[in-house]
């Protein structure tokens, strides 16, 4: 049941729009993967969360997430799990699976970005590598 339940979420994940105040960095994440689920929105006093896509191996994996600031491309080689495989931010923090927050009601942060991306490290019969998930870009609004 659970196998089937999983495609069906994020499918419906896909299809819910991204406020304003999240955006998808074009050209991010390794190729064909999915993009971390947004649950709630950046805004001053709410609670918000970014959640790891689950990983594609059968033989298992671990889910993390990055939040850091933007950076220059660098495509992860042989490390990420197929040829094109980006990460696009420097790291400040690493969480497992999600990154949940509940958001000051402090008018100084209004404009305040983070970049978020997504990944897992993915076991498979030869080796182990890195999905990444596309970032986003998380900015607190009022």
């Amino acid at each position: 049941m659970r196998a089937l339940l999983l495609p069906w979420l994020f499918a419906c994940a896909l299809l819910t729009p991204l406020s304003a105040q999240v955006t998808l960095v074009p050209g991010s994440g390794c190729l064909h993967a999915f993009p971390p689920t947004v649950v709630g929105s950046p805004s001053l006093g709410q609670s918000f969360a970014v959640v790891a896509p689950p990983c594609r191996s059968m033989l298992g994996g671990r889910a993390f997430v990055l939040l850091g600031v933007p950076a220059s491309p660098v495509n992860l080689g042989f490390v990420g799990c197929g040829m094109l495989c980006t990460l696009v931010l420097r790291p400040l923090d690493l969480v497992s699976d999600a990154w949940r927050v509940t958001i000051p009601n402090d008018p100084s942060l209004v404009g305040v970005c983070v970049r978020v991306q997504a990944g897992c490290v993915e076991r498979h019969l030869l080796r182990s590598c890195v999905r990444l998930s596309p970032a986003l870009d998380v900015c607190i609004m009022r």
